[in-house]
């Protein structure tokens, strides 16, 4: 048996199964979806009609099941997202302080009228600044925007880039020894042990 540090992810499979590895592990609209990969692994292209031909609901639900079930198919899986979790992990942290820095850093102005409404018709013309959009009340006269605190994503941020330090408390122990009382003599000193 080889070694898994040897062993490609993909050795043993047939070309539907890696692609549908590559689907289930690598691809966002069918990312841990066992239907949904199996649904874009075995699409098949129709020449007469020239379209992509899908199989049917239930087959690529039962199929994707039974398929991701083979012991070759999860040990590809858990191979190939050992070797891609380091890369994925990178663009999740670029992702994410991306999202932190648009957060922090958006101008209202960017996003609401001088009414309080929406500055766009479609809340996809606003890209990324529409993260900043914490809820819409719908109403008679124009809907609410209520924007998310942008003070929370800053002192997040601050942090991760540690620009606010933490105050150092210091501790002062002052050793403190008690005296007797100052004996007259050298006898009443001698006296008092």
């Amino acid at each position: 048996m080889i070694d898994d540090e040897e062993r490609r992810w993909d050795d043993g499979l047939k070309p539907k199964e890696r692609l549908f590895v590559l689907y289930y592990c690598c691809h966002a609209e069918s990312f841990f979806n066992a239907t949904a990969a199996y649904r874009k692994a075995y699409s098949k292209f129709d020449r007469k009609t020239k379209k992509i031909v899908e199989p049917d609901a239930k087959s690529c639900e039962s199929c994707g099941s039974r398929l991701k079930g083979k012991q070759r198919i999860k040990d590809a899986i858990r191979l190939l997202l050992a070797e891609t979790q380091a890369e994925a992990d990178e663009e999740n942290a670029r992702r994410l302080l991306n999202d932190l820095a648009t957060l922090a850093f958006f101008n209202p102005a960017d996003i609401l009228n001088a009414q309080g409404g929406l500055r766009v018709k479609k809340l996809d013309a606003l890209g990324d600044k529409a993260k900043a959009i914490a809820q819409i009340y719908p109403g008679k006269t124009g809907a609410r925007v209520v924007l998310v605190d942008r003070s929370k994503y800053m002192e997040l941020l601050s942090r991760y880039l540690e620009l606010v330090r933490p105050e150092q408390q210091v501790e002062v122990n002052m050793p403190v020894i008690e005296l007797p009382a100052k004996a007259a003599s050298d006898e009443e000193w001698n006296e008092e042990d």
